[in-house]
């Protein structure tokens, strides 16, 4: 066959409707956060044109539509991919960087991680090499969107044109004079986001400031106006760390000896006294499209403000542990109606990029957090949290027709979603097309 003739055969398969049937389908759509109840047993995905058609009983759906094809799936649940809302895919060369950090000494890891970067200045083969086998091993694991943070114009070009789809977060540090100003005069000079050479291959491009200790008012503020003209994400790491609160509140503390010890601070500086939450909503940043990343050190207020502007939280538990800085407040987020994305960070301060382990440390770490919202955090909440909820995180008439298949064990009905958050690593998953 040749290979336009194979490329057309695909075409033409791929329009052909097929019924997946398996023992349990788990849709994660609906009102609510998804529980043991939206499990369908003995269920069925309708797919047709790279897209699902329909979702529900698999007698109800054969009757339906009689004579399609079957896709039988034994002994596993068919689910929406995972969506990790917040990787460093640039860094994956650095991974196991150093030893684990002392407790809360996020600054001194940070210094260990600017050092090590130094070798690796530009784009060369291990670097991007390194980002490539991460990026595989986030699909190997079920991961379909990732949102990937980079500080070269270059890093976009991780993600080009693979699985999982990414979208690159083009990332910003300037926090006073001449720093300042040079990350806005870098930001002018890129083309307006929706340029085609800029998306080539990913889902989408955007821009994003580091964190409000190591991005000026100015910048954050230029970086939103960007990004929010062309609807796109607008992500920052916030409450991180107790250092960056005493730093924005009083300009002290360790972040400021590190800022100083660079020369990041080549002009005055006036801490806003105000916390990262609060600091950011006074800059007006915080709308549906914000993305607050860690949101560990947070107030019951703080979590109110983030509701009200409609704001999104991505937790990064597994770096959270390695980096000692504390554990977000999940049941506060869920109370008040958020439901937070779940995020790996790098492999510079994360063991692994596994979002089935992300979802095992977070439960670990809350031994009163039900399964349910954690698996919802990992599929939905993701797809919610970088605006593509109707392409991924559901299983649903209209989204993509790329989905898992994951083994199960001897388990039952009610033991499925408990599994899934706790098995971690040794969840086994095949993709479905």
């Amino acid at each position: 066959m040749t290979e336009t003739a194979a490329a057309a055969s695909s075409v033409h398969a791929a329009t052909i409707p097929v019924l997946h049937r398996a023992p349990w389908v788990l849709p994660m759509a609906g009102p609510g956060i998804p529980g043991r109840a939206d499990i369908i047993a003995d269920g069925g995905v309708l797919t047709a044109g790279g897209r699902i058609q329909a979702v529900g009983g698999f007698r109800h759906l054969r009757g339906k539509y009689a004579g399609v094809e079957v896709a039988d799936h034994p002994q596993s649940v068919l689910m929406p991919p995972l969506v990790n809302g917040h990787a460093h895919l640039e860094l994956s060369h650095l991974a196991g960087l150093g030893t684990t950090p002392a407790a809360g000494d996020i600054t001194g890891w940070i210094r260990n991680l600017v050092e090590s970067r130094r070798h690796f200045a530009g784009p060369d083969d291990a670097v991007y090499q390194s980002a490539g086998r991460a990026l595989a091993g986030l699909h190997e694991t079920g991961t379909g969107l990732v949102a990937d943070i980079g500080n070269l114009m270059q890093s976009r070009l991780i993600g080009s044109n693979r699985q999982p789809l990414v979208i690159f977060c083009l990332e910003f540090f300037g926090l006073t004079g001449a720093t300042e100003k040079g990350a806005l005069n870098r930001l002018r000079k890129i083309p307006e986001l929706s340029d085609p050479e800029l998306n080539r291959g990913l889902y989408s491009f955007t821009c994003a400031p580091h964190a409000p200790y190591s991005t000026g008012a100015a910048l954050i503020r230029g970086l939103k106006d960007r990004v929010s003209a062309a609807g796109r994400l607008f992500s920052i790491h916030a409450a991180e760390s107790a250092a960056e609160v005493e730093f924005l509140l009083e300009g002290t503390g360790s972040f400021r000896r590190f800022l100083q010890e660079r020369d990041e601070m080549t002009g005055p500086f006036t801490p806003p006294g105000l916390t990262p939450i609060r600091y950011l909503d006074s800059l007006g940043v915080l709308d549906k499209r914000t993305l607050c990343v860690h949101a560990v050190h947070v107030t019951a207020d703080e979590i109110d403000i983030i509701a009200d502007r409609g704001a999104g939280v991505c937790l990064c538990p597994g770096s959270n542990r390695f980096l000692g800085v504390g554990r977000a407040p999940v049941a506060g987020f869920l109370a008040r109606g958020i439901l937070p994305a779940l995020g790996t960070d790098s492999l510079a301060s994360n063991p692994a990029l596994n979002l089935w382990e992300e979802m095992r440390i977070l439960r670990q770490d809350h031994p009163g957090l039900p399964p349910a919202p954690v698996l919802a955090m990992a599929t939905r909440g993701g797809a919610e949290a970088l605006g593509a909820e109707r392409e991924i995180g559901v299983l649903a008439p209209g989204t993509g027709a790329r989905f898992l298949q994951v083994s199960m064990p001897e388990v039952a009905t009610d033991e499925i979603i408990e599994y899934l958050t706790t098995a971690g690593a040794a969840v086994e998953i095949s993709w479905v097309e």
